[in-house]
């Protein structure tokens, strides 16, 4: 593989251990290309930042306590939430009041508006609101707060008086996903600032990979009665595409419509 510099080794091993759980150093230091002292060096750093746990001869996954940085983010899965973001966009138009939070799905959403007119823009996410500033006529609220490094957002504070507190549509995606238990997230600063714009808007719209579907979170913030309609990929199982169907909200896969697309 490419070798990465080291704060991208560090993203990457970190994605590895979320996904497969555990790893060992050697196993870690012939995938990146480095010295086992190196690969400790990393565990070490890592750990420090709550992000795994070290173990002899490796490290374990421990409780996610951030999202990743948001240009890893932005390349992982990244076809998948290009193709969401098209499909999502066919809902928006010239005029509409829209949020959007600060997942790198919605930022590649944000790419397909540029062209629309009259558009309001209220987000939390500073590429995003950098985006619209520097590329379309949108008009840009920034939801101020704290700043949160990783994820280049602030951690939103009550609302204030943007569109009249009102909405016409946030596009959202999540850390973890349940027809029964709805959305969550592994920051609670993040759940919070969905959660102020989610009660603000009129239909709420999940864009989510289908990787997204075995993910775990710990903080919920949104039930699935408050959405709308759910866009994602193909690689959702038609069992799970019609759970969550049954708990009311329409799906978009990208593939043949069954039961009702999203609505226009």
């Amino acid at each position: 593989m490419t070798k990465l510099d080291e704060a991208g080794r560090r993203e990457a091993i970190h994605r590895w251990l979320e996904r497969l759980g555990r790893a060992s150093v050697s196993d870690l230091a012939t995938q990146f290309g480095v010295s086992s002292v190196t690969i400790r060096k990393d565990l070490s750093e890592l750990e420090l930042r709550g992000l795994l746990t070290r173990v002899h001869g490796g490290a374990t996954r421990t409780s996610l306590k951030d999202e990743g940085s948001f240009p890893f983010r932005l390349q992982d899965q990244a076809e998948q939430k290009r193709d969401i973001a098209r499909r999502a966009a066919r809902l928006v138009h010239s005029g509409d009041r829209i949020a959007l939070d600060s997942s790198t799905t919605a930022h590649h959403l944000a790419h397909e508006l540029l062209e629309l007119r009259d558009l309001f823009v209220l987000t939390y996410s500073i590429p995003t609101a950098t985006l619209f500033l520097d590329s379309s006529s949108a008009f840009v609220f920034l939801l101020g707060g704290p700043m949160r490094r990783s994820s280049r957002a602030c951690a939103v504070t009550p609302m204030s008086s943007c569109f009249g507190g009102q909405v016409d549509l946030f596009f959202f995606s999540a850390r973890g996903a349940s027809p029964a238990e709805g959305f969550s997230e592994v920051s609670s600063a993040e759940a919070e600032a969905k959660r102020t714009l989610a009660l603000a808007s009129r239909r709420n719209f999940a864009l989510l990979d289908s990787s997204k579907f075995t993910a775990d979170a710990y903080h919920p913030w949104l039930p699935t009665s408050r959405v709308t309609g759910l866009i994602t990929d193909r690689g959702l199982s038609p069992a799970l595409a019609e759970a969550w169907r049954a708990a009311g909200l329409s799906v978009d896969t990208g593939g043949p419509v069954r039961g009702g697309g999203v609505p226009p």
